[in-house]
């Protein structure tokens, strides 16, 4: 079926070399078959072709981020948001970069807002800003943009995770964080990341105000 598809794009290609949705289709797909060189020079003719199709930019910048290129990924799509300023995944892309790669969370701060300002519904922009925010020791608007994650998307085991250990270990706000816990663990989340929050909200229920004994706080979690 891959094989078949390729070509298909191959010979679309040959007969018009302007196809550039054709060629990045094609692009993605030797990507995903591990030959990401000839994924890249697919990619390169795109925006030879069309400078400003920002897709192909934008696919660029993954491979050379997952492949440690990281300086090369953050120059592509700072190409890609100058093209088109919308583009929220790659202004949140770019955030992500700055702030766990190249560890500057103040300049981080600034393509997260951004990516807020496109779109002000993207949980997960809103979540990464709380993010920086917190690693900044700003800690009640952390508190703020993670309460209003939870509010969009009840259904995410990250938002809740990360609310409940801000207000746990960073806040002291053991009640609330108490809430935040129970209602992560009701959401789907893998075996390991269930299990290491179990075991923090477990530290929590045994130390003061509760109190509770191990035994006591694992039935209290399991109820």
């Amino acid at each position: 079926m891959v094989k078949e598809a390729m070509e298909h794009f191959e010979i679309a290609i040959k007969h018009d070399g302007r196809l550039i949705e054709s060629m990045n289709r094609l692009a993605l797909l030797l990507k995903d078959r591990g030959k990401e060189d000839e994924a890249l020079a697919w990619l390169q003719r795109c925006i030879e072709v069309q400078p400003t199709y920002c897709r192909a930019r934008r696919n660029i910048g993954l491979i050379h981020e997952r492949n440690g290129r990281k300086e090369q990924a953050l120059a592509i799509w700072l190409e890609t948001v100058q093209y088109d300023p919308n583009d929220t995944s790659t202004w949140l892309n770019i955030g992500i970069l700055v702030r766990d790669v190249l560890n500057d969370p103040e300049r981080a701060l600034q393509y997260f807002e951004n990516a807020i300002a496109v779109d002000s519904c993207n949980t997960f922009a809103i979540h990464a800003l709380a993010n920086s925010y917190s690693s900044r020791g700003v800690f009640t608007i952390a508190r703020m943009l993670l309460e209003q994650c939870v509010t969009a998307s009840p259904e995410t085991f990250k938002h809740h995770r990360d609310l409940a250990v801000l207000l746990h270990e960073k806040m002291r706000c053991v009640d609330a964080a108490k809430r935040e816990y129970i209602e992560a663990l009701k959401c789907g989340a893998s075996v390991t990341d269930w299990n290491i929050l179990r075991t923090k909200m477990e530290a929590m229920l045994c130390a003061a105000p509760y109190k509770m004994s191990k035994a006591e706080a694992a039935a209290y979690i399991m109820a």
